[in-house]
């Protein structure tokens, strides 16, 4: 007698097998996608995007690891640094805002806006560049 498999438990085991290389690339895709579009990089994020379980994701180090690095360069803000006490970000933000209030920084800043997008969008392009890369040394098929 043989025993017919669930098509859930056929699909279960198919998922399981997948690559390294290949969750590697969907995750690499999710965040192409995510910084073209702007939306929020994170684990649970990344993991509706690719389809890939939040668990997969924390448990490879180089997956947590980039998704974590374009994370942290998503949300970049100028005030606040990681390990920096309350009062010393109080206190750059003081000088900051003191620097900003100088007419020459001013009239800079159409220029410094256009420079911070001008440097998304060179991000963007070489995170994509990176994906390519890793899929042809991998074996992996391009999506275009």
């Amino acid at each position: 007698m043989k025993v017919k498999k669930s098509p859930y438990a056929t699909k279960l085991v198919d998922i399981s097998k997948e690559s390294s290389a290949s969750l590697n690339y969907r995750v690499r895709r999710a965040i192409c996608d995510s910084l073209e579009r702007r939306y929020p990089i994170d684990i649970y994020n990344i993991s509706q995007m690719t389809g890939i379980a939040r668990q997969t994701l924390y448990n490879d180090n180089e997956i947590r690891t980039l998704i974590e690095y374009y994370k942290e360069y998503c949300q970049h803000r100028l005030d606040s640094y990681k390990g920096e006490s309350e009062k010393d970000a109080k206190e750059r933000m003081k000088k900051l805002r003191f620097l900003a209030d100088m007419p020459s920084l001013q009239g800079m800043e159409p220029v410094m806006d256009e420079l911070i997008e001008e440097n998304h969008k060179l991000n963007v392009q070489y995170m994509k560049l990176q994906t390519k890369i890793f899929a042809l040394e991998n074996g992996i098929e391009i999506e275009d």
